[in-house]
């Protein structure tokens, strides 16, 4: 898609077979899907313009911690700010959110055994999402591999501040070999309290303990360090802004940068900080 002045221009996209696709509710916002050269695309508007900014950011993140991610375009689409993003599911295989695999389980195993002792908010850590997707697949290789990606989901939502990864959001596409759909939807980033670090996805049961703290607190070191390689791995803020730049081929505003600075290096700070002192404390 071409850029001109900071922005991929949906209206004079030429190639779009439907100009005025059906909309459909997607959270607040609102989105269509539509055609572009007989491939899919998904358009969603934002709010204001530093949503839009915030959704490449984190993609160009999630690209360089090689973790898997759908890549975001800022577009203008009926006189309205948004982002555009090809479909990751071009095959319309089924889809199964990861929330459907474990209320599943819950229900056909958890209920039914009474070795079990555990309500469905209970089931919500590492383990127990690895036995839903034992449960539900029946193959140790695949649910390896979906946990790996998984785990990957979860130290994003730490590295880009999103609050609104749930259980729901992470999507399963069910392949010959299923596999986790690439992360997407970046808009609910919060860069303003990176001190909470307390996002939304949880890997155990509600605790007073923040979710970071209770992911640091009953992981093994193998984790803990994967962890701490991801954010080794982060690119420079210079970098993140200059592909935006490039791209767009128009600036970022200027307060939109400062702001996305000042979390950015102090959320890494804290993060580090924190990690440093799980691998450091004294073994009990």
């Amino acid at each position: 898609m071409k850029y001109i002045d900071g922005y991929v221009n949906l209206d004079n996209e030429k190639m779009i077979k439907d100009p005025n696709p059906k909309e459909i509710k997607y959270g607040m916002n609102k989105s269509c899907w539509f055609m572009i050269n007989d491939e899919e695309y998904f358009y969603k508007e934002c709010l204001e313009l530093e949503e839009a900014y915030m959704e490449m950011f984190a993609s160009i993140i999630a690209k360089c911690v090689d973790i898997k991610t759908v890549k975001y375009d800022i577009a203008i689409f009926h006189n309205h700010i948004g982002v555009v993003s090809k479909n990751y599911n071009e095959k319309h295989l089924k889809e199964k959110a990861l929330q459907q695999i474990i209320n599943n389980f819950y229900k056909k195993v958890i209920e039914n055994n009474k070795e079990y002792n555990y309500q469905l908010k209970d089931l919500y850590n590492l383990e127990m999402i690895w036995d839903a997707l034992r449960y539900q697949y029946q193959d140790n290789e695949i649910v390896l591999k979906l946990m790996k990606d998984i785990i990957d989901s979860f130290i994003l939502q730490f590295l880009t501040g999103n609050r609104d990864l749930n259980l729901s959001n992470l999507v399963i596409i069910e392949d010959d070999i299923p596999f986790l759909a690439p992360n997407h939807d970046y808009s609910n980033q919060d860069i303003n309290n990176y001190s909470y670090l307390n996002y939304a996805l949880e890997v155990g049961p509600k605790s007073k303990e923040s979710i970071l703290d209770n992911f640091l607190n009953t992981s093994s070191d193998y984790y803990i360090n994967y962890f701490k390689e991801k954010i080794m791995e982060m690119p420079k803020i210079e970098t993140i802004f200059l592909s935006v730049e490039l791209k767009a081929k128009k600036k970022i505003p200027t307060n939109i940068k400062l702001r996305y600075m000042r979390w950015y290096e102090a959320n890494l700070n804290a993060l580090l900080e924190k990690i440093e002192y799980r691998l450091n404390e004294p073994k009990r």
